[in-house]
């Protein structure tokens, strides 16, 4: 499965390293458990394309959803960086997820 991340500011964002995770967010009352991750740099073209490994029985069992976020230390966000801020579901059925990523202030 492929994650397709979208900037809205694709220049002012090239370059700065992506995180894009698929969680498992079925529980509502729980802290969300990441399935898979991956890495990349957002590119000039504010698009960028991220592949992911996910298994078959979580894509069968779970409700699914993508996090991706851009920003100079993926591991923290800040003011600055782009995050997604709406959901957006992972199905089996579709290879790939388009998600959008905007500037948090």
């Amino acid at each position: 499965m492929e994650i397709q991340v979208r900037v809205h500011h694709p220049l002012a964002a090239a370059g700065l390293p992506l995180r894009v995770e698929v969680r498992d967010t079925s529980l509502a009352d729980a802290a969300a458990v990441t399935i898979a991750a991956g890495e990349a740099l957002l590119t000039e073209a504010g698009e960028t394309t991220v592949p992911l490994n996910i298994p078959e029985e979580a894509l069968a069992a779970a409700e699914l959803s993508v996090f991706a976020h851009a920003g100079p230390d993926p591991a923290w966000v800040a003011a600055g960086d782009y995050l997604t801020v709406q959901h957006y579901p992972v199905r089996a059925a579709v290879p790939v997820v388009e998600v959008e990523v905007v500037l948090i202030g």
